[in-house]
């Protein structure tokens, strides 16, 4: 599958991103399992264009949410399998406006013109004072712009390349993917970019999750996975077995009476 997720070692994909992150020591996980309440780590989320803003709204977020927008569009190599070749970038902008629509009032992306190395530099949070940050070519650079949305690194034009919701601040948008993907970590330079994007985004070192199941990959919690997870159900089924059994045997007599012996 040569999707843009974390699965996915297409050069749109973001497989490489949690094997350099395990490599320098970062606890990272790969999630095919939905969530049922927040959770303790940065979640990084890969929503693909036909997502509704209800199900990008109703997916439990962690204490920091990393969306890393989609910008490529994609067809599957047909000669060499799970590679994909380029068919240009999305031009549809209603479809991030659908789905970022909880997020901000408007959200707009634009594209810069041909390929080259942009200069990024920090002007909010944790990032302000950070300057020539100088990533890899990247081609036709994504940027965010929008009523709602709080710039935190920006190209050399002021456009924001990352940024956070101000009606929710623990929603952080990564407009241009090709920081974060497969293509983009082939460049040592654009590595150190999204490494220090992913550091500014944990914060106080929390794990990271990348989640699959908005694309689809969602693995489903079946009695024997339940079994052997906390908070240990197969223990408590064994002891409800057994206290079960308990009662059966003290209500009623199992087998024939035994007959008295002669005295």
């Amino acid at each position: 599958d040569g999707r843009a997720h974390a699965l996915s070692k297409s050069a749109v994909g973001y497989a490489g991103a949690p094997i350099l992150l395990k490599a320098l020591g970062v606890p990272v996980t790969v999630s095919r399992t939905r969530p049922t309440r927040p959770s303790g780590s940065l979640v990084i989320l890969t929503p693909e264009p036909g997502l509704s803003a209800r199900d990008m709204q109703a997916y439990p977020k962690g204490p920091q949410t990393l969306i890393v927008l989609p910008k490529w569009n994609a067809a599957p190599d047909m000669v060499r399998a799970g590679f994909v070749r380029k068919a240009g970038v999305m031009r549809n902008r209603m479809v991030f406006q659908r789905v970022l629509s909880s997020y901000a009032r408007t959200s707009r992306l634009d594209h810069a013109t041909g390929r080259a190395r942009p200069v990024l530099r920090g002007v909010d949070g944790v990032f302000a004072g950070a300057t020539d940050l100088r990533p890899g070519p990247i081609d036709q650079l994504q940027t965010l712009s929008g009523d709602g949305w709080v710039p935190l690194i920006v190209d050399a034009q002021g456009r924001a390349v990352l940024a956070r919701s101000r009606k929710t601040p623990s929603i952080w948008v990564l407009a241009e993917p090709d920081l974060l993907n497969n293509q983009g970590l082939a460049s040592r330079d654009t590595a150190r970019v999204a490494l220090m994007i992913l550091a500014g985004a944990r914060g106080d070192r929390r794990p990271i999750v990348f989640d699959t199941t908005l694309t689809g990959f969602a693995r489903t919690r079946g009695l024997g996975r339940r079994m052997l997870e906390p908070p240990w159900l197969a223990a408590t089924l064994i002891a409800a077995a057994a206290a079960a059994l308990m009662g059966a045997h003290a209500l009623a007599r199992f087998g024939q009476p035994r007959r008295r012996d002669r005295v």
